[in-house]
């Protein structure tokens, strides 16, 4: 004998009892409906009479409260600037919290604009820049001549100017400002500062841009050297020839770095704090000579002033702390200048 054969159901029969199931869970959103829940009356008091009713009380509470709750965190720290921090920020001179938040602003705005730089074709054609690592070539490159003209210069020694970068434009010299291509240069005239424009920036790429950077905190040394022979009233800790192109530079690079490239960034940072540091170092020991030598000499620096000639460094540590996260640079700035002011 065969054994008997269980007939199969048709889909269409097993798919109409899944909609029924589907018909009588409606009314339910925890999951299948176990046990049994009533329906509440329209004047119920609020008081279960039995299991069904107590069921679809807990049902209507459920579903009057939030599917998801947030419980407050007992170990959090606020972040909020103490008076003491403050306080101690102005007396070592860095730039107010106000200043950072609108230096802030403006750089993410200016990133913004920046990324992705549009093409400027015929701007940039012909230009022909460094290979990523090659040092001495970038600074010939951005300066108009080598290092070693530089320092010559310096001195006070004969600098040829056939260092000349080509296709720079010298803008402070006699011939631009009068508009006279007649005028005849002196014989040393100093080279053109190549500097940094949005034709430029669009011919680097990431790798490139950290590559420069790395090169800055050795010529932040040099900032003496990079502008124009006419010493100002006072000395910038950043030459503002160099401030200007780590800015333009981190206005450009990627915001999304890791590792090794964060390095460089703070390495960076720090260097313009040690700059901060040295001048401020080199002019209080000025000062204390001077008070020797001239007791009624009176200080004939200006606080303003001195902040403006910081500015350029303010600037490279303010990015890089609020564009990168790096926001410790500040109490490392502010520890190394409280040894100062002390």
């Amino acid at each position: 004998m065969h054994p008997t054969k269980k007939r199969r159901r048709a889909p269409e029969a097993r798919r109409e009892d899944l909609d029924d199931d589907e018909e009588e869970g409606d009314a339910s959103v925890l999951g299948f409906q176990a046990l049994p829940v009533a329906d509440l009356p329209l004047g119920f008091d609020g008081i279960p009479m039995d299991g069904a009713q107590y069921l679809a009380v807990v049902r209507q509470e459920a579903s009057g409260r939030p599917k998801v709750v947030q419980v407050r965190n007992p170990y959090a720290i606020a972040d909020v600037q103490t008076p003491v921090a403050s306080s101690l920020q102005s007396q070592v001179g860095m730039p107010s919290q106000e200043w950072r938040d609108t230096f802030q602003t403006r750089l993410k705005n200016m990133r913004e604009s920046l990324n992705p730089v549009v093409s400027l074709g015929s701007a940039s054609e012909g230009l022909v820049v460094p290979k990523r690592h090659d040092e001495a070539s970038w600074y010939r490159f951005l300066h108009g001549r080598t290092l070693k003209d530089e320092e010559e210069s310096s001195n006070g020694r004969k600098s040829g100017t056939e260092g000349v970068a080509e296709g720079a434009v010298d803008r402070d010299s006699p011939a631009s400002q009068l508009g006279r291509p007649d005028v005849q240069l002196e014989e040393h005239a100093e080279p053109a500062l190549r500097e940094p424009t949005p034709a430029l920036l669009s011919r680097l790429k990431t790798s490139d841009i950290l590559a420069l950077l790395e090169f800055f905190p050795s010529w932040f040394s040099q900032s003496s050297m990079a502008s124009s022979p006419s010493p100002p009233t006072i000395r910038h800790a950043v030459d503002p020839f160099h401030a200007r192109w780590v800015f333009a530079l981190l206005a450009k690079l990627d915001g999304r770095l890791v590792g090794d490239e964060i390095s460089t960034l703070r390495v960076l940072a720090r260097a313009g704090i040690e700059r901060v540091v040295q001048e401020r170092y080199r002019r209080a020991v000025k000062k204390t000579l001077r008070k020797q030598q001239q007791p009624q000499a009176s200080d004939d620096i200006d606080g303003g002033e001195v902040m403006m000639s910081e500015m350029g460094a303010w600037m490279i540590v303010c990015a890089v702390s609020s564009i990168w996260g790096q926001h410790d640079l500040w109490d490392d700035a502010r520890a190394d200048l409280a040894k100062i002011a002390s």
